[in-house]
């Protein structure tokens, strides 16, 4: 019987919903809690496609726009564990290659945690390319830190959620516009459907006004992510990013953080050295494998 991809409808919800869970690829997800994602991935100009063996769902993938990137995709997907290596993978990709050539797509990419995984070998073998690895690392043990004093005039600071979404995106592009993981937020929304509370986003202030910052999110009640931080240009070189990094690391333990992870490219020498200065300690690296939908020079992300 061959197999035949269709794009998502919600009649698909309760089928692809027990698939997903089945292959632990999101969680525990109920079909309406799906299917409000998946309207969320179409609005935002993504794609869906299932596979289907007969009646039966067996597969599936989506295409999710990377924000602030132009053309530039995350990919996601997974084949029902009773029907893997039977080339049905390797159908249903490409499908999703000849429906997206001619379109304003212009990348697609996968993170993965390991290269011999199968998900990595099939990637690599469809020619898909290592287009960038970031580094995930862990101070594991956050224990009551000295009180950290910032150089006189530089303190710490908190704003409304207003204020806080202005400074952050000010600062996020003066830090990182033209570097290779510079990925804009173009919209005050973008920011705020992230932000938890505006506590989370911290300040480096001098004189009055926003230097630096740093956001604090929490995957667990006792365990912080940093992601990202960062100083404006102007005040990088100075000593800065370590005694803002000690001033946030201290931050979150007063709020009940007992370990920080956080993630850097591996070609950021500067900040490898600082986070291994600190403390934190090398966890696990994800790579991302690309590809470029018209065969166009690789795009640097």
């Amino acid at each position: 019987m061959q197999p035949e991809v269709r794009p998502y409808q919600r009649s698909d919800r309760y089928a692809l919903s027990q698939l997903l869970n089945e292959a632990a690829d999101r969680g525990t997800w109920s079909a309406p809690s799906l299917d409000d994602y998946l309207a969320g991935v179409l609005a935002r100009d993504g794609r869906i496609w299932n596979l289907f063996s007969g009646d039966l769902l067996v597969g599936y993938a989506q295409i999710d726009a990377l924000p602030g990137l132009d053309g530039q995709y995350d990919l996601s997907g997974c084949i029902a564990t009773e029907a893997r290596h039977q080339g049905l993978a390797s159908h249903l990709l490409g499908r999703i290659l000849a429906d997206l050539k001619g379109s304003t797509v212009k990348q697609i990419s996968h993170p993965v945690k390991s290269l011999v995984s199968e998900a990595a070998q099939f990637l690599l073998s469809q020619d898909f390319f290592i287009g960038h690895q970031e580094l995930v690392m862990e101070l594991p043990a956050l224990s009551q830190p000295a009180l950290t004093r910032l150089p006189a005039p530089f303190y710490l600071q908190t704003n409304p959620a207003s204020l806080a979404i202005s400074y952050f995106r000010q600062l996020y592009d003066d830090s990182f516009s033209g570097r290779p993981w510079y990925q804009p937020y173009l919209t005050d929304d973008e920011v705020s459907q992230e932000l938890a509370g505006p506590a989370d986003l911290l300040f480096l202030m001098h004189d009055g006004q926003p230097v630096g910052f740093a956001w604090l999110r929490w995957p667990e009640i006792d365990k912080a992510q940093i992601e990202p931080i960062g100083l404006a240009v102007l005040f990088q070189g100075r000593g800065l990013g370590h005694a803002l990094l000690s001033a946030v690391l201290d931050q979150a333990f007063q709020q009940g953080a007992r370990s920080v992870s956080l993630g850097v490219w591996l070609d950021n020498k500067a900040a490898l050295h600082l986070y291994q200065k600190v403390g934190f300690q090398s966890s696990f690296t994800i790579t991302y494998l690309a590809y470029n939908i018209e065969g166009e020079t690789q795009i640097s992300q």
